[in-house]
């Protein structure tokens, strides 16, 4: 048997073999791929609304599913740049900190955009979002709740009680005021009034 021979039957035992590899191969690919435009469009429909739980959930997985390959690792780069700036050693709200998270997240859809085979640019992903005003004031509104409970809750504002009466509940309340007042003398003792007569009869 020549070593051509030899050479035949074995790529003809390993064939089965190598199809397999190739197969799981490309369904792992394909899986992987699955995943991350799923994740980008997570982003992209959450991209107005940042505080989201799916929002955030999605940024978290953005190393487990890019990684550091090469065709991906700019949007990895990316990434880091924008958590970065999302965890300042102190909280900031300002408006060029918020400037400057808004164009460092662009700058990651833009990345990622492009390493999954879409076209969009950062002026189309600023400019395509959708978020109606109504969606807005219940956003701020829930927020602005959210934090007056939570200063009610550590002790940092009492809470408001207001108590609606009637005329009629007002009246009342004010004899029977009076009337209490009426059973303590000047010096804070307590007037007892015994009706002798009555007691009398009583036993008559």
């Amino acid at each position: 048997m020549t070593v051509t021979d030899i050479l035949l039957v074995c790529v003809t035992l390993l064939s089965p073999l190598i199809a397999v590899q190739v197969q799981k191969w490309i369904e792992r690919s394909t899986e992987r791929n699955r995943s991350r435009q799923q994740l980008f469009k997570t982003l992209m429909a959450t991209r107005a609304t940042r505080l989201a739980t799916e929002h955030i959930q999605a940024l978290n997985m953005i190393s487990l599913e890019f990684g550091a390959r090469p065709k991906v690792s700019n949007v990895i780069a990316k990434w880091r740049l924008y958590a970065d700036h999302l965890n300042p050693p102190a909280p900031d709200t300002s408006q060029a900190w918020q400037a400057k998270a808004d164009d460092l997240f662009l700058d990651l859809l833009e990345s990622m955009s492009k390493s999954l085979g879409y076209d969009f640019d950062k002026v189309e992903i600023r400019r395509g979002i959708y978020y109606p005003n109504g969606q807005l004031k219940n956003d701020l509104d829930r927020e602005i709740f959210n934090t007056e409970i939570l200063k009610i809750v550590k002790g940092e504002k009492p809470l408001p009680i207001s108590i609606s009466a009637t005329q009629e509940a007002h009246e009342q309340q004010k004899i029977i005021q009076e009337r209490m007042a009426q059973c303590f003398s000047e010096d804070g003792a307590i007037k007892i009034h015994m009706d002798l007569h009555r007691k009398q009869d009583a036993k008559r």
